[in-house]
C-alpha cells in the first residue's frame, strides 16, 4: 500500500523525504499555510464599529445596575406607593 502511495506521489512530482515501513514523508515545495493564507487574503475585511461595542457595554452596565437595584430593594420595608414608584422608575430605565 505504501509503495502505491510513493509511486503516485512521484508521478505528481512530490519529493519523498522519508520512506519507512510505517510512514512516508512527502515534500510539496509549498509552505503548508499557503492555501490558507491565499484563502484568508481573499476574504473581505469587516471591522466592527466602536459605537456598537460601546453601546453593548453600556447596555450591559445598565442591565447590571437595574438588577442591583431590584436586588437591594426590599418590598417589605417600603410602602405600596414607594413600590409603585420604584417599578415606574425601572420601567422608565428599561424603555430608554
Amino acid at each position: 500500500m505504501l509503495n502505491d502511495i510513493v509511486s503516485l506521489a512521484l508521478e505528481k512530482n512530490f519529493t519523498v523525504a522519508e520512506d519507512t515501513a510505517a510512514y512516508i514523508t512527502l515534500l510539496t515545495g509549498k509552505d503548508p499555510t499557503t492555501p490558507f493564507n491565499e484563502w484568508k487574503d481573499r476574504l473581505p475585511v469587516v471591522k466592527p464599529t466602536l459605537q456598537k461595542v460601546i453601546k453593548s457595554s453600556s447596555e450591559e452596565n445598565e442591565k447590571s445596575e437595574i438588577f442591583n437595584e431590584i436586588e437591594q430593594f426590599f418590598v417589605a420595608n417600603h410602602t405600596p406607593m414607594q413600590c409603585m414608584e420604584f417599578i415606574i422608575n425601572l420601567q422608565t430605565k428599561i424603555k430608554r
